[in-house]
């Protein structure tokens, strides 16, 4: 492998690269990443924007919210023996900005003491596909589950933000927990859901679900889009592969909703 020790600019700058203005830095506009040469690369960067050739690029506007959206309409309700088990949620986050406060909505209060908590993951991957990895931030626990109004909660123990492992796929995971009964709470649906396409199974491959012979891409879902973890029942603050997976129920369909968040852009 080549290397610059001993060598003098004069006889190796024609292999490094640099920007398109030599002189002034990154700045606020798109400029060509080159060669010692001149010679022009398919990458343009600024201080707030990365472009490639050939790849999607968008320009870095901050938003108010981030999260899979929080809908007027109620989720379904929860299946006889989706209490006090972890279920999970797959959301996209940019790894950019941090976050302050969490905004949900109660549509259906409890009737049976239901407690909601929950936490963020990073992902990891395997033979059975996308599984929440290590927690991000603390385990939050939602107030106002009698009272059927939108809630916002600031994080406990702080703003959280994925900018250590960057954009892509990560988990909300949940739980409800009660004496034992079928939950009776019902949180606002969420508006986005996770709709892999052919074009993300370039990167987050095609896993075997849990109807024989089909695949899909990426997860295996216990139906409406969420993972359902009949076998786990605590945040940890990390999962091994073979643990949580191993988890996870295997019916192909489970009755129950996922709920919408919002999550507040910290600085907005």
């Amino acid at each position: 492998m080549a290397t610059l020790s001993g060598q003098t600019i004069q006889s190796t700058y024609q292999g490094l690269i640099k920007l398109q203005t030599s002189t002034t830095g990154i700045t606020s506009t798109l400029q060509t990443i080159e060669d010692g040469l001149g010679n022009p690369t398919t990458i343009k960067v600024s201080t707030g924007r990365t472009n490639i050739d050939n790849f999607y690029s968008y320009q870095n506007l901050k938003p108010r919210f981030t999260g899979n959206g929080k809908s007027n309409a109620s989720q379904a309700q929860q299946a006889s023996g989706n209490q006090n088990i972890l279920q999970a949620f797959p959301f996209f986050d940019s790894g950019i900005h941090s976050y302050s406060a969490l905004t949900y909505g109660v549509s259906t209060i409890t009737s049976t003491s239901d407690v909601v908590e929950l936490a963020f993951y990073t992902p990891q991957t395997g033979v059975n596909g996308l599984v929440p990895f290590e927690r991000v931030g603390s385990v939050q626990t939602l107030t106002g589950l009698t009272s059927a109004t939108e809630q916002t909660i600031p994080f406990s123990g702080g703003n959280i933000s994925f900018s250590a492992t960057g954009s892509g796929v990560y988990f909300m995971v949940y739980k409800y927990s009660n004496a034992g009964v079928q939950p009776t709470l019902r949180l606002n649906s969420q508006v986005v859901s996770p709709l892999i396409t052919s074009f993300e199974s370039s990167t987050l491959g095609l896993v075997q679900s849990f109807l024989t012979n089909n695949y899909s891409v990426g997860f295996r879902f216990n139906g409406l889009n969420r993972m359902v973890f009949t076998g786990a029942s605590t945040f940890d603050s990390s999962f091994s592969y073979s643990t949580i997976s191993s988890a996870q129920s295997t019916t192909s369909s489970v009755v129950g909703g996922v709920f919408g968040f919002n999550l507040h852009v910290n600085d907005y």
